[in-house]
């Protein structure tokens, strides 16, 4: 697995200032399997913006994206949510849990678009086998409001990994988190990561956390600029 980013420009039109405002300014990146990069940078840098391009949430202005060196931008909407859905797992800062589902039910979520049972079964069994690693066997039937904001955020990462996507992207997966449910969704991201063989992205206003990886690149004023790998990578 491979993604490549190429000379990436995002704009968007500013409303109240009639003009349009320029994001990310010939962002070029590369991105292996098994790779953990962190990113960092101020508020408004444009983190999110380039996690949303490489999750195919959003398409640039200008430049490319490919995967395995077939391009992101020329595929249709109906195949590309397909794609996203079976190679590419996303954390939010917010842990976006339906309150109406329970842990287990919340987790298998992605895997309803898959067409056979024995593939969902598959699923299921991870998902168990997961929780109970993470000392979460007594949640599986209870819902999100009966768990704490570190067990909500740590189904959510099993939720992301449920599918085996090759690409994992983290939104500040840590900040509304207490530093210790920090460390213990920060390590559990690069654990599961490190199994599954995916790549991870994480974006982060926390150096902390962006230590744990292998690369930090830091955003500022559109540009992606690399500060090297860390001693844990």
């Amino acid at each position: 697995m491979k993604i490549e980013l190429s000379n990436i420009h995002k704009s968007y039109f500013n409303k109240d200032a009639q003009l349009e405002q320029e994001v990310l300014k010939g962002i070029s990146l590369k991105i292996e399997q098994g790779e953990a990069l962190a990113i960092i940078g101020p508020s408004g840098s444009g983190k999110s913006t380039l996690l949303n391009l490489l999750g195919t949430l959003d398409k640039p202005t200008s430049g490319s994206i490919s995967f395995d060196g077939k391009e992101l931008v020329d595929i249709n909407d109906k195949d590309l949510a397909l794609f996203r859905n079976q190679k590419i797992g996303f954390v939010f800062q917010s842990h976006h849990l339906l309150p109406q589902l329970n842990v287990l039910e919340n987790i298998l979520l992605p895997s309803i678009a898959y067409g056979d049972k024995k593939s969902r079964k598959e699923a299921e069994k991870r998902a168990i086998e997961w929780l109970e690693e993470l000392g979460l066997s007594n949640k599986v039937h209870q819902f999100p409001s009966n768990l704490s904001g570190g067990e909500c955020q740590r189904v959510a990462v099993i939720r992301a990994l449920i599918n085996q996507p090759v690409l994992i992207l983290a939104d500040e997966p840590t900040g509304s988190l207490d530093s210790e449910s920090a460390d213990i969704v920060g390590d559990l991201l690069l654990k599961l990561s490190k199994e599954q063989g995916a790549a991870l992205v994480l974006v982060t206003h926390s150096r902390e956390i962006a230590q744990k990886l292998g690369e930090v690149y830091e955003l500022k004023g559109g540009v992606l600029n690399g500060l090297g790998k860390t001693d844990d990578g």
